[in-house]
């Protein structure tokens, strides 16, 4: 009978015992101190914290964990401490504490939930360079601080990045892009900060990021080539001794220029087109190509222009003159003469007189004037060569000349009346004297007016 109520008596107390582990952490426990708490503590931590937390009872006792695993959060249980480096994960843990002071068997509870978050990272710098008038974007990332939760981070930009037209763009739960559209991507320079922040778990958590973006004009050549004979792009030069310069500018200021379809007259050294117009050439296309990276990607522009040196205008005839012909009449010369391949022509008289751009004059001289006089012609051509010629002829002074006309026409009438004379005289007979008196007459003015008195 003995043994028989002891096994009973065994089979209560583990009844018993068993009863009170089930139940341990539904209540409320009492700690070493004798404060009544209600479960669960709770702890919030981050990754990489080093976390000790000692236990305590108001008598001896034993710890053990009946519900959770510490191990899920990088915890363990030694010797009445929980201790470890967190790790991301939560975790609700029971930690029983048995009697172990030779007394009967009591038991305690206590919940704890453990939530570990991960460290807040923002990863992504801003794009720093962007061009003119394209959109611009530029990818962010974060770490999920919660897993469990969304929109637990949140990201803003500073005043001068909003005003400026940059906006942040949620793509997924740890992605975002900075953006900014195109009508708004204006050149000029930005300083951008982007600012993650989180209070999960009553921590407060702040990344930032930032830059100054600086936009670029696209890039383009922004000269036109001068100083020419042609229009616009279509470069005429006309061939000489001198050379012809263009330097091309273009946008952005890092933009380098490069040069091709040059011919054996042209040349490109230290950013200068140079063209010798000594010897002419037929039209030559010639295409500059300007190229920057300042914008973040490779850009390119270009610009032909056509250029053509003309022939000068040479003359291969010159100037020819010929055949000056004048007549005179008293004091008064008509001249004219023969010229070809000339632009210019100038008669120039003894009197001095000038005559120019005419083949022929007409020309009195002063009263008095008489004696040879001369008339000299030049002419010239567009290129300088000349050609002259002279001729001398002689003038009579008007007063004698009139003497001499009045001399002549009454010895005409002497000559006249003479024959008359003899005529009438031979033929009609006795009149031989009319025939005497007409030969004297004849005599006389042979005499008399032919020899000048």
């Amino acid at each position: 009978m003995k043994i028989f109520a002891l096994a009973i008596l065994a089979v209560l107390v583990v009844s018993s015992l068993a009863f009170t582990v089930e139940d341990d952490c539904s209540d409320s426990f009492v700690i070493s101190a004798g404060e009544t708490q209600s479960d669960p503590y709770e702890f919030s931590l981050l990754v990489g914290d080093q976390y000790r937390y000692v236990l305590s009872a108001n008598i001896a006792v034993i710890y053990s964990i009946t519900a959770g695993n510490l191990n899920n959060i990088g915890f363990s249980l030694s010797d009445g401490n929980i201790s470890g480096t967190a790790k991301e994960g939560k975790e609700l843990i029971c930690i029983t504490a048995t009697s172990n002071d030779g007394g009967p068997v009591r038991s305690a509870g206590q919940w704890i939930h453990y939530s570990v978050y991960n460290i807040l990272n923002l990863a992504g710098t801003p794009q720093t360079t962007s061009w003119s008038g394209t959109p611009y974007s530029s990818s962010f990332t974060i770490s999920d601080v919660d897993p469990d939760s969304e929109g637990e981070t949140v990201l803003s930009l500073n005043d001068a990045a909003v005003s400026a037209g940059y906006a942040i763009n949620k793509v997924s739960e740890t992605s975002y892009t900075l953006t900014r559209s195109a009508d708004k991507n204006v050149t000029g320079s930005v300083d951008v900060i982007v600012t993650a922040s989180t209070s999960i778990g009553g921590i407060t958590q702040t990344k930032t990021a930032s830059a100054t973006i600086s936009t670029y004009s696209r890039v383009g050549i922004t000269s036109m080539p001068e100083n020419h004979q042609g229009t616009g792009l279509v470069v005429w030069l006309i061939e000489d001794n001198s050379t012809w310069e263009y330097r091309p500018t273009a946008v952005p200021d890092d933009a380098s220029i490069t040069v091709s379809g040059v011919n054996s007259q042209i040349t490109w050294n230290s950013s200068v087109l140079t063209v010798n117009r000594s010897n002419a050439f037929d039209s030559t296309k010639v295409t500059f190509t300007a190229t920057s990276s300042a914008g973040g990607s490779e850009e390119t522009a270009t610009q032909e222009i056509t250029i053509r040196n003309w022939n000068r205008v040479i003359f291969e005839s010159a100037p020819s003159l010929s055949d000056i012909v004048t007549s005179v009449d008293g004091r008064s010369i008509h001249a004219s003469v023969n010229a070809a391949n000339y632009n210019y022509i100038k008669w120039m008289l003894s009197d001095g007189t000038v005559y120019e751009g005419t083949t022929e004059i007409d020309h009195t001289f002063a009263e008095g004037t008489e004696g040879p006089q001369d008339v000299r012609v030049l002419v010239r051509d567009e290129v300088g060569r000349e050609k002259a010629s002279q001729v001398t002829f002689n003038l009579e002074d008007n007063s004698k000349a009139t003497s001499n006309t009045n001399s002549s026409n009454i010895w005409l009438v002497f000559i006249i009346l003479g024959a008359i004379l003899i005529i009438l005289g031979l033929f009609n007979k006795p009149h031989w004297l009319l025939s005497v008196i007409g030969a004297a007459l004849v005599i006389l003015d042979t005499l008399f007016f032919r020899g000048g008195f």
